[in-house]
């Protein structure tokens, strides 16, 4: 019975947001440029490499100048290591980001509106691969990202730039490195209803 209950307040108050024109859903792609940070560099040097981001939106709009802004995307990340000489090892890695963001738009009445980014997201390792030696298993599966960006709305279409700073070691091998995941986004979002 309670879990009746609990279900149908959810769907009441999903429903207030739909009414209340506060609930928006969309679609974003972009471009991720990444390469690893923190103290135990491998190799003799990191370039970042490119890769790809997918995903949708869910916006929560709390006033004209605030929403509360989330997706559940796909995203590659990994660097290019300089090994010996000039001989490089790739690493990729695919994982499923769940973002949970601030956004603030400064001239929220205009049809064309600068933003800003805050938050954090949960990263999920579905896949670690070198170029040279296959399946990586001594990654994380769990990574916690902090995240800020930029960028403009215009209508119903979005052009920003985000950041992704890991705030997890995700090296799960005996030696344990200090080695994080830092991602620069450039992203194109649409949103359905707005």
């Amino acid at each position: 019975m309670k879990s009746i209950l609990t279900l149908i307040c959810v769907l009441q108050l999903f429903g207030n947001c739909l009414a209340q024109n506060r609930l928006q859903t969309g679609l974003t792609i972009g471009y991720n440029s990444s390469t690893f940070i923190g103290h135990d560099k491998p190799g003799k040097g990191l370039k970042s490499i490119p890769g790809f981001y997918l995903g949708g939106i869910i916006k929560y709009r709390i006033n004209q100048r605030f929403s509360l802004l989330s997706n559940v995307s796909l995203g590659s990340r990994g660097t290019e290591i300089n090994s010996i000489g000039n001989l490089y090892e790739y690493v990729f890695f695919l994982y499923l980001d769940i973002p949970l963001m601030v956004k603030m738009n400064f001239l929220s009445d205009k049809k064309i509106s600068p933003y800003v980014l805050l938050g954090g997201a949960f990263d999920y390792n579905i896949q670690a691969l070198s170029a040279s030696g296959g399946p990586l298993y001594d990654i994380k599966k769990v990574d916690f990202s902090l995240l800020s960006g930029l960028g403009v709305d215009i209508g119903k279409l979005s052009i920003g730039m985000q950041y992704h700073y890991g705030i997890t070691k995700f090296d799960n091998s005996n030696l344990q490195l200090d080695l994080r995941n830092s991602t620069l986004s450039i992203l194109v979002g649409i949103l359905f209803n707005k």
